[in-house]
């Protein structure tokens, strides 16, 4: 079902949408508590969309979505967003899917094409899948904002036009090129001076389909390779995990609910405390990452000044100042005291390897009450602590003052002064929460705080950022592209070297309450989530080559050895509720380098070689199978050999296959140095007329 409706000249459009058979009073007015006030699809079917269409050419940069005033089966939990400026050509410009609540959201869009801006009439919105199964889909309210000032639509239709008729021209000139209208293609190439493609590749065309001069073409790409212009192809690549089981004696032993850090100075990792099952510990481990040896440094921190047997609690590291820092811990209700409510936090010197009491209650000196659950990381360039969320304890919940939330807020601490400052309470703006997962990225100033949940029933799933700068919360990703919903105990790491942050997901529970476990990848360059692994209780994968689903498991991350460590968690067994686990992994992601590519075209190329001496010099191809494709698995040179009695390519003359082979080596290249994609073929429709 598709509707139209002209949108008011102003420079933030609104565009109020409407059910089947109704028509609101006020097209602008966004009525959240009105069941009649929206579009509604009939069915679930696809395709359905609603298309809005603006007076005049605009910049359209943020799609905004009003909802219903609570959860609705209807909200479309994954939605596709076209624009441009004629209603059946547009183009991709937003992938993504709402909450299922009552807060509105708002997206930007892809508004620039090759830097410059990108001009629509037409915003069509494609629902594809609603938060209820089988269910019809609704769309509230939207509000198009964006740009309408007359000079720089004016500019941007004259740069869009001016790219049409370019692309426009490159399609013809690569059609005749395919069609191997040479004379043509030259003459339309001088007279327009419009290239196709990059040189290099021009270079690469010539000597692979107009000669076939391989080992030239190996020279080329040999040099592409060495100015980096595979990394690209190869950043694009989803990783690969390869898990490895560590085992070691002595352990630390089964737990769940401990704490682990990476000191990238010394190369070792510390593990402190946690549950196993029957009581909480104080133990304190250290690992050493070059010799893979545990060393237990205290088998009671309490005992040695330190923090007294624990679990829930967290650990942040100042690697410059050669220090830890731990705060809160878990009670259950019946063991809390006044005396034991207070919040202490404790530093552990690596220097002297000596622990202190640095607050016996950071609430008494302006920091958080006694949390659990919280999240703690470390600004070590400004020496700033920060931390947040985590379910706030009292000796009785009656006790709880009407002005404290039940979870508590975001807070920094001055490791010089030791000082601490709430920088936000739990708000509207910043929601407090449990199970979440934080991470600090030291360039850009900011937090990155996944998942998490407010009393197992609001979902706080996706990605928020906190600028700490400007102290400006950002929704940077909706719960359907990574689904922490219903997940626990979000582990989360970040990677600087490649702008990446890293989540391993922790319980999910599904209507069968399985355990599964997932590991998921937010590059920040590109905003795009990969899922790199999933394991769940009934994966057929043998045991060893992966560890089991668990939750309240420790996850850390080795930016120098670019390797993830995971030790213990709770498995989840229904039967056995005091079983923890005591393995420890090492995770490392792989990725195809550029020389592996180069390696994979130079056996495309000598493969084209082959091919075509088996047709005429049989004995000749022989030999070179034997010296210039040895390097080729069994398999391969299985498939090769075969080649010379019954040729599969017998049917295609070589022009042919070597423009095929032109386009798959293009492939590894960056798009912008590439021929264009469509075909002038392509666009020709049948006309009957």
């Amino acid at each position: 079902m598709a509707a139209t409706q002209n949108l008011l000249n102003y420079e933030i459009f609104k565009y109020s949408s409407f059910s089947s058979g109704y028509e609101p009073q006020n097209i602008l007015i966004d009525n959240p508590s009105e069941q009649g006030s929206r579009w509604s699809s009939d069915c679930s079917n696809l395709p359905q969309f609603i298309t809005l269409k603006l007076e005049k050419p605009a910049i359209v940069t943020r799609v905004y979505f009003g909802k219903y005033e609570k959860q609705h089966v209807c909200n479309l939990k994954k939605f596709q967003i076209y624009g441009g400026l004629k209603e059946d050509v547009m183009t991709l410009l937003y992938e993504g899917g709402l909450r299922n609540n009552e807060h509105p959201e708002e997206f930007i869009i892809k508004h620039t094409l090759q830097g410059a801006y990108f001009p629509c009439i037409f915003i069509k919105i494609v629902p594809m899948k609603s938060h209820g199964s089988s269910f019809n889909f609704s769309i509230w309210h939207v509000r198009l904002t964006g740009i309408n000032n007359e000079e720089e639509v004016k500019k941007s239709l004259n740069l869009y036009n001016e790219y049409r008729e370019k692309e426009a021209m490159r399609v013809c000139l690569k059609h005749l090129r395919q069609n191997r209208q040479y004379e043509a293609y030259e003459a339309l190439r001088k007279r327009t001076k419009i290239q196709l493609e990059h040189p290099l590749l021009t270079e690469l065309y010539h000597y692979l389909v107009a000669r076939g001069d391989i080992e030239k073409c190996e020279r080329i790409l040999e040099d592409a390779c060495e100015q980096g212009l595979f990394s690209s192809y190869v950043s694009q690549q989803d990783y690969q995990p390869k898990w490895t089981p560590i085992e070691t004696s002595p352990s630390p032993g089964m737990r769940g609910g401990h704490q682990m850090i990476v000191d990238p100075e010394s190369n070792v990792l510390f593990l402190h405390g946690g549950w196993n099952g029957v009581q909480d510990l104080d133990d304190f481990w250290m690992f050493d990452l070059r010799n893979s040896v545990w060393s237990c440094l205290s088998e009671s921190t309490k005992l040695d000044d330190g923090p007294s047997p624990r679990s829930c609690h967290k650990m942040s590291l100042d690697h410059s100042r050669r220090q830890i820092f731990m705060l809160g811990r878990y009670l259950d209700s019946a063991t809390r005291t006044k005396e034991n409510v207070r919040c202490e936090m404790f530093m552990f010197d690596l220097n002297t390897m000596k622990w202190t009491l640095t607050h016996e209650d950071t609430y008494a000196v302006g920091g958080p009450r006694l949390i659990f659950d919280h999240q703690m990381c470390t600004d070590s360039k400004n020496h700033v602590i920060y931390v947040f969320g985590g379910k706030i304890l009292c000796e009785k919940d009656e006790d709880r003052l009407s002005n404290d939330s039940l979870y508590s807020g975001l807070y920094s601490y001055s490791i010089p002064n030791s000082t601490w400052f709430r920088i936000k309470p739990d708000c509207s703006e910043l929601r407090s929460r449990i199970c979440h997962s934080m991470v600090f990225h030291p360039t850009n100033n900011c937090l990155y705080i996944v998942g998490g949940h407010r009393n197992n029933k609001e979902d706080l799933s996706g990605l928020i950022s906190y600028d700490i700068n400007t102290d400006v919360t950002t929704v940077i990703e909706c719960s359907h592209h990574i689904p922490l919903s219903n997940g626990y105990t979000q582990r989360a790491t970040f990677n600087g070297l490649t702008n990446e942050l890293h989540v391993l997901r922790g319980l999910a529970k599904d209507k069968k309450e399985s355990t599964s476990n997932s590991f998921w990848i937010y590059n920040l360059n590109t905003s795009k989530w990969t899922c790199v692994y999933k394991n769940s209780r009934n994966s057929t994968e043998p045991l060893g080559i992966a560890p089991l689903p668990r939750y309240a498991h420790q996850l850390v991350f080795s930016e120098q050895r670019q390797e993830h460590f995971l030790f213990g968690g709770n498995p989840g067994r229904d039967k056995s509720p005091t079983t923890r686990l005591d393995d420890f992994w090492s995770l490392k992601l792989f990725k195809p380098n550029p020389e592996e590519i180069l390696k994979k075209c130079r056996h495309l190329l000598r493969k084209q070689r082959y091919i075509e001496l088996t047709r005429t010099k049989p004995i000749m191809a022989v030999r070179y199978l034997q010296n210039c494709l040895a390097d080729s698995d069994h398999k391969q040179l299985k498939n090769l050999a075969t080649t010379l009695f019954d040729n599969e390519f017998e049917e295609e003359d070589d022009g042919d296959l070597r423009l095929r082979l032109f386009d798959e080596i293009c492939s590894f290249f960056p798009a912008s140095m590439t021929q264009p994609k469509k075909s002038l073929v392509d666009l020709v429709e049948f006309n009957d007329a």
